[in-house]
């Protein structure tokens, strides 16, 4: 196998991957909003996010 196709599985295999943790990460803010909010809070310092707003957040980023 010659090194451009290597590449190319690679790559593809990285963006597979990539979008199996985003997709995740989007559905853990519809399973369980408040675990998301809990993480807003936590690492971004934005308290006080309800369900809805993560509702909206995870829509978003899936679009």
């Amino acid at each position: 196998m010659n090194t451009e196709k290597r590449l190319t599985i690679s790559l593809f295999a990285l963006r597979v991957t990539v979008a199996l943790v985003m997709l995740v990460w989007n559905l853990d803010k519809f399973v369980n909003p408040q675990h998301a909010a809990t993480v807003y809070e936590s690492f971004y310092l934005l308290g006080g996010l309800g369900r809805e707003v993560m509702y909206v957040i995870g829509a978003v980023e899936i679009v």
